[in-house]
């Protein structure tokens, strides 16, 4: 029984030891990443150079393109594109709105429709709910006014 438990002293101080050696190991990547690393340089390209990536779009082809560019100047063995699925979407003309406010007047609004929505085909009517802040919106009521 003694020997058993001499055993298990060592073999916890052993890996112990060995749970602190990989630390400090893990810890070396991280700050070598960090001070000559190039993921910042390479994140900032692919935001500003390429932009937004909405999928389907002109600029997620660029992205993908540019993605296995930068993969393949790391000189992997291989880098190889998946084909895959998606809808192909393409933002139509501006939208555009306009409200007649209680004296009469009509008032163009600056609007966006997000992709996907669904089409109207022409006039749509309702009441219009001015939300000045977003605390405002969260302080209404769930019913509607």
């Amino acid at each position: 029984m003694k020997y058993i438990v001499i055993l298990l002293v060592c073999l916890s101080i052993k890996f112990n030891s060995k749970a602190s050696e990989d630390s400090l190991f893990i810890r070396k990547i991280y700050t070598e990443a960090l001070v000559k690393g190039e993921s910042y340089e390479t994140l900032r390209s692919l935001c500003k150079d390429i932009g937004a990536r909405i999928t389907g779009s002109a600029e997620a082809e660029m992205a993908i393109g540019w993605g296995k560019q930068v993969l393949d100047s790391y000189g992997f063995d291989k880098v190889y594109l998946q084909e895959i699925m998606v809808p192909h979407w393409e933002r139509g003309t501006t939208e555009a709105a306009w409200i007649v406010n209680e004296k009469g007047e009509v008032i163009k609004l600056d609007v966006l429709a997000l992709g996907g929505s669904v089409g109207t085909d022409g006039l749509m009517q309702g009441e219009v709910v001015e939300v000045e802040h977003l605390n405002d919106l969260k302080s209404r009521s769930k019913k509607r006014d």
